[in-house]
């Protein structure tokens, strides 16, 4: 009413919380028929990640729309990484080689959980691998999480609610089994994952246990032959069928990262 223009900017893709209003009653109360997306350039995501990000948009017009939204200057481009890991104890093992060879490239890193309960027991595992990490604190009044100090490079591990509107040039994204997405659906389960994939600027890393994978992941596996994902699987599963050269230590998949 005083203003002669109005722009309104949303992305019904990042939507994570079941409430609030969708994209065409937004679009219906401005009195607005089509949306008009001009975000040439926008996207500050290595185009790796963003084709990664781009399998759970179950639309092929809008992920085809999206992908050529992707004009991000990349120089050396590292595909991200799905480990299939042979238990809890091979994915936090490798979950802390991780986050120990991206602080030594410098790379400022968030580790993100579906729930606050769930980061907090990796936090203490992380801490007695004498990594020092940041997690949400407790007020202890209001029982509120508060921010993380964003001044600081330590890893910070964060739900994916909460690390909408941040970036980093490293993302993890562990536990991506069905008993720490509790009542989710496969769609919202989906958002999240998106939500998350998109907060990376430079890379990113996920993990899960064989044979306990989200079904959702299952749209990932043919980037695997475009070179856009890096499929990787725990030493027990490799056994069968390796080679002499396949026959690589920890520190020499590391090495390839």
């Amino acid at each position: 009413m005083i203003s002669k223009h109005v722009t309104a900017c949303m992305d019904h893709n990042q939507q994570i919380y079941e409430q609030g209003t969708d994209s065409e009653t937004i679009l219906t109360k401005l009195g607005a028929r089509t949306p008009n997306v001009t975000l040439i350039d926008a996207f500050r995501c290595s185009p790796y990640i963003f084709r990664v990000a781009a399998q759970f948009i179950d639309n092929e017009q809008e992920r085809q729309a999206i992908l050529r939204q992707v004009r991000t200057e990349q120089g050396e481009r590292e595909a991200p990484v799905l480990y299939f890991a042979d238990d809890f104890e091979d994915e936090k093992d490798r979950l802390i080689e991780i986050v120990k060879v991206r602080q030594d490239m410098g790379d400022r890193i968030a580790i993100l959980f579906p729930l606050n309960r769930k980061l907090f027991g990796f936090a203490k595992a992380l801490r007695e691998a004498g990594l020092e990490v940041e997690t949400p604190k407790r007020e202890k009044t209001t029982g509120e999480f508060f921010e993380l100090d964003f001044d600081s490079d330590c890893p910070k591990l964060l739900t994916y609610h909460s690390v909408k509107g941040l970036t980093f040039d490293s993302i993890l994204m562990p536990q991506l089994i069905p008993s720490y997405f509790p009542n989710q659906d496969d769609e919202r389960i989906e958002r999240l994952l998106y939500v998350g994939i998109c907060r990376a600027t430079r890379w990113v890393y996920m993990s899960t246990q064989s044979g306990s994978a989200l079904r959702s992941l299952d749209k990932l596996l043919t980037l695997s032959s475009e070179a856009c994902l890096e499929v990787q699987h725990g030493p027990v599963n490799h056994q069968k069928g390796r080679t002499k050269e396949d026959d690589e230590t920890k520190d020499d998949l590391l090495d390839v990262l």
